[in-house]
């Protein structure tokens, strides 16, 4: 890890930190975060992290969600079916995510 690499870490945390409700991408190429705007626009951070850790930080995220869904296969086979129609959602190119109001408990998919 390079030295600036905590520095950076830090003004990643302080980006998302300032607008937590926000969509965050991760642009492992262009090596910034972005967050959508209520304008449709885009706000950036540029991030000076080696591509290697970004790719790590993706893959620990990734990793979390398998064991969170083999945790629920084990609870209750519902939760499964979701998962599966979720991964298929995503195969057919929609990003699907849970609406912002809090009563509403389906998944809302948007073709990408």
């Amino acid at each position: 890890m390079s030295d600036n690499q905590p520095s950076e870490l830090s003004r990643m945390n302080a980006f998302v930190a300032k607008a937590p409700q926000d969509n965050y991408n991760i642009d492992q190429y262009k090596h910034q975060l972005c967050r959508q705007l209520p304008s449709g626009q885009e706000e950036c951070l540029k991030l000076k992290l080696e591509c290697k850790y970004i790719r790590w930080f993706i893959l620990v995220q990734v990793l979390v969600l398998v064991v969170l869904v083999k945790s629920y296969r084990l609870i209750n086979k519902r939760v499964v079916l979701v998962v599966e129609m979720f991964a298929e959602m995503q195969k057919l190119g929609f990003f699907c995510a849970l609406p912002m109001d809090p009563t509403k408990t389906h998944m809302e998919c948007q073709r990408l």
